[in-house]
């Protein structure tokens, strides 16, 4: 597209209000659930590799 060309785009939603605004609410849900989801898993994992797998023996 060139400099100071302006592109219209139009969607067409053929549910109510109401049904758009309880999907678009389930979505972002969703998504913010996924997220919790995926750094509580991070901060799991990084949790139990900071500690050592078997004990450590300090003897010579």
């Amino acid at each position: 597209m060139k400099q100071g060309q302006v592109l219209h785009i139009t969607f067409h939603n053929p549910n109510t209000d109401e049904e758009t605004a309880k999907y678009l609410t389930k979505l972002i849900a969703e998504n913010i659930a996924e997220k919790i989801i995926q750094k509580q898993a991070i901060r799991q994992y990084a949790a139990d590799s900071s500690l050592p797998s078997s004990p450590v023996s300090l003897t010579m």
